[in-house]
């Protein structure tokens, strides 16, 4: 029920605010909770694997706040390795140059490259994320994946761009 109000809340607001929300983006002090309304409901969409309904929305955000104050970019990557669309993730990481220097993003890629049988690729990929942030290492440091240092290392308050907690995020995200 909270989910369909939400919905409903939110589509009213972008047909009566739509040049407003294009205008003024997040800045817009007045379009906020509109663009968290709908990244809640995106984070919805992932938890219960309505990953179509989750793409749809995090490109309605990203089309109307492409700055991503709300990292909707890390979930759209998610997406696309979750529901195993391996060209969709290649073409979204390249439109940003920014992208090349983001831990995370280069993990989603990587992920999604080694799940398409890309290896060539995904392993120049993991070089790259190797020299931006060297602590991916930690996590394969025994001949087994340790996923509970995963979750021993997300983070209870902001994390640091580009640090072990960031990948953290990622590998939670995908596990």
């Amino acid at each position: 029920e909270a989910v369909s109000l939400i919905e409903e809340k939110t589509k009213e607001y972008l047909k009566t605010h739509r040049r407003f929300i294009k205008e003024a983006s997040y800045a817009g002090v007045e379009n906020r909770p509109y663009f968290r309304a709908r990244r809640l409901l995106l984070d919805f969409y992932k938890e219960q694997l309505l990953l179509g309904k989750a793409e749809d929305t995090a490109r309605e955000i990203l089309r109307y706040n492409p700055n991503d104050n709300l990292g909707v970019r890390y979930s759209l990557m998610e997406i696309y390795v979750l529901s195993f669309q391996p060209t969709k993730a290649r073409i979204f990481f390249k439109k940003d140059s920014m992208y090349q220097k983001d831990d995370q993003m280069l993990f989603y890629l990587a992920v999604s490259l080694i799940l398409e049988g890309d290896l060539n690729y995904a392993k120049r990929i993991i070089q790259e994320l190797l020299e931006i942030n060297p602590t991916i290492t930690q996590f394969f440091v025994t001949k087994e994946f340790n996923s509970f240092l995963v979750y021993e290392t997300l983070p209870f308050e902001p994390y640091q761009f580009n640090s072990e907690r960031s990948l953290a995020i990622a590998f939670n995200e995908v596990l």
